[in-house]
């Protein structure tokens, strides 16, 4: 409840963030691997409060489009970013205004380069939008995106399957 008090974000919010980043991942156009990677990197990051050290090396490896979207989303380059991340700046309030002012250019890019996978992700994005929509009121805007990340990263073999079966309708 702190987290969501301190970020003033509502249950929508969260969802688009969560949609925001895992389309981010998609377009990344990782490895199932280095998505699951780079998924578990980023929900460590929003636990702890800021990007930096190995979470940040491991995404910019493994998800490089989501380094873009931070980096656009708050108006610096990709070093200027790198240097916000080493001084500490770059918080969980900095990677929720980059992934919101994004969430629009990420949508329409995804639209655009996604067609052979992105009913997969469309039903990510709508399992997880259904999540918080549902999870107690109780617990704070940053838990349950880390939560829904987490449950992501933690099962992304299993998922991948399931949406190639809905996709391509085994």
């Amino acid at each position: 409840y702190k987290n969501s008090e301190r970020l003033n974000l509502s249950q929508q919010q969260v969802a688009t963030i969560t949609e925001t980043v895992t389309k981010s991942i998609s377009n990344s156009g990782s490895s199932a691997q280095a998505a699951s990677a780079a998924l578990y990197q980023l929900g460590q990051s929003f636990d702890k409060g800021s990007l930096n050290g190995d979470e940040f090396v491991s995404i910019s490896e493994n998800a490089g489009y989501v380094m873009d979207v931070l980096a656009k989303g708050l108006g610096v380059t990709r070093a200027e970013l790198r240097q916000m991340s080493t001084d500490g700046k770059l918080t969980t309030d900095a990677m929720v205004t980059a992934f919101t002012n994004m969430h629009d250019k990420v949508n329409q890019a995804y639209g655009s380069t996604q067609t052979t996978i992105g009913g997969g992700w469309t039903l990510v994005s709508n399992a997880l939008k259904q999540y918080v929509g549902n999870t107690d009121q109780g617990i704070g805007a940053t838990k349950i995106l880390v939560n829904a990340l987490s449950v992501v990263a933690n099962n992304f073999g299993e998922i991948v399957n399931i949406m190639g079966l809905a996709v391509w309708g085994v």
